[in-house]
């Protein structure tokens, strides 16, 4: 409130007047204010002398005709006296209200704060494992289901409850995409205390629902194998050798010898089909990896220091700082919480931490034969990414190639058999 005179209108014993709060209402509940309800013959008189001392006060409402309750922060009351005596006014506390009063409650009664303590705890405790595991395929399923999904997690041992800080997020969704074949991505991720697997499958033609007339063609350099024809003219035979993009089997039947020509017409026209079949070749697939002859391993020493933050309206409070971290190699995890929304309504309070754990780098010499197997191994997992399904692998060639010092080189060659059609509309 501005200095000055206060006037306030009576209106039937209900509030006078209104003064907006030019602090904000989560900071006057963090410092503390009162309700006071004051009895004096001039409640005018009161209020100005108040503001004559440079108090501060706000919501003045009319109780009755003696009667007026304002609210004044919890240092200020003392200060009121002057006030009080001067206009012969009677005082009176109503109600306390904010954290300091909230907190002496709590002192008083051990067992209560105990309590406080205790569900605080336990939310903390409850925050640190992973209750519910949940499988999203955002451009929806084909070949795999939830429950696929679901039963891999089982398997490697993304159970609940497990705890988070035990899970490493890029590491499961790589193993993931190696041990299905069916997948094209796949992604894990965090969210409170639940484990949220998106996946994407791999999209293969479909060639019985095409519609339209469309031409089988080949999707990748091939030597064909068999071929079944359901709709359509072969123009390929076991045994040819075809190029990404040639025809296999053609949406156009042409009119073959001893067909009939239409009445009126001399010859027969050639007529447009949505081709169907399969045709199944030889595919070479080739890919290059490498590994070091020294394998580097990161493992945690127990040590680990941290860092809280508390963010009230976009002002940050360092609860505990750290002034840099003292470990030459570490894994930092980060933590953030904020005060939920309920019913449109925020407080502007949010606590960051982060915890920065030390970890020990082994370093681990193997031989050539080992580096030459985790390389292939490498190798081998990204190409079965590359492949469809069903496929079939018929050979496998591995070349070992010159490589810089302290490390090996391997091309894996492999040669699959699969289904090479895909569609081709005709506009």
């Amino acid at each position: 409130m501005k200095k000055g005179r206060y006037q306030l209108e009576r209106d039937q014993g209900s509030a006078g007047i209104r003064e907006g709060c030019r602090v904000p209402g989560w900071l006057l509940w963090l410092t503390g204010y009162l309700v006071v309800r004051v009895r004096c013959a001039a409640p005018e008189r009161f209020l100005n002398l108040a503001l004559a001392q440079g108090l501060y006060f706000w919501d003045a409402r009319w109780m009755g005709e003696e009667w007026l309750e304002i609210r004044i922060r919890a240092g200020d009351f003392r200060r009121l006296r002057p006030a009080a005596r001067q206009a012969r006014a009677r005082v009176r506390i109503r109600r306390r209200v904010g954290l300091p009063f909230w907190w002496r409650a709590l002192r008083r009664r051990p067992g209560l704060l105990w309590g406080v303590v205790s569900v605080v705890a336990a939310v903390y405790v409850w925050s640190c494992f992973v209750w519910s595991v949940e499988v999203a395929a955002p451009e929806g399923w084909q070949r795999l289901g939830p429950g696929d999904i679901l039963a891999w997690a089982e398997e490697n041992s993304l159970r609940p409850p497990v705890l988070r800080a035990n899970l490493d997020a890029n590491r499961l969704a790589e193993k993931l995409m190696l041990d299905r074949q069916e997948l094209a991505w796949a992604g894990i991720r965090l969210a409170g205390t639940r484990v949220i697997i998106e996946v994407v499958e791999r999209r293969f033609p479909d060639t019985a629902t095409s519609t339209g007339p469309a031409h089988l063609v080949a999707e990748r350099d091939a030597v064909v194998e068999e071929v079944t024809v359901i709709a359509g003219q072969a123009r390929v035979k076991p045994g040819d050798t075809v190029r990404r993009g040639q025809i296999l089997i053609a949406g156009i039947m042409l009119p073959e010898e001893g067909d009939q020509a239409q009445p009126g017409q001399g010859f027969s026209r050639p007529r447009l089909v949505s081709a169907r079949g399969r045709v199944w070749g030889r595919v070479w697939y080739e890919a290059v990896g490498q590994a070091p002859l020294v394998e580097e391993e990161r493992v945690p020493t127990g040590n680990q220091v941290r860092e809280i933050k508390v963010i009230v309206a976009g002002r940050e409070i360092n609860v505990k700082p750290l002034r840099g971290i003292p470990y030459a190699s570490f894994q930092e995890e980060r933590w953030w919480w904020a005060w939920p929304v309920w019913r449109g309504f925020s407080l502007p309070l949010a606590v960051e931490a982060g915890t920065y754990r030390e970890v020990e780098v082994r370093r681990h010499g193997r031989s050539l034969e080992q580096a030459l197997d985790a390389a292939r191994a490498r190798v081998t997992a990204y190409l079965r990414v590359q492949i469809p399904a069903p496929a079939e692998i018929l050979e496998e060639q591995v070349q070992v190639l010159p490589a810089t010092p302290g490390q090996v080189r391997v091309r894996v060659t492999w040669q699959v058999r699969q289904n090479i059609a895909t569609v081709f509309p005709l506009k």
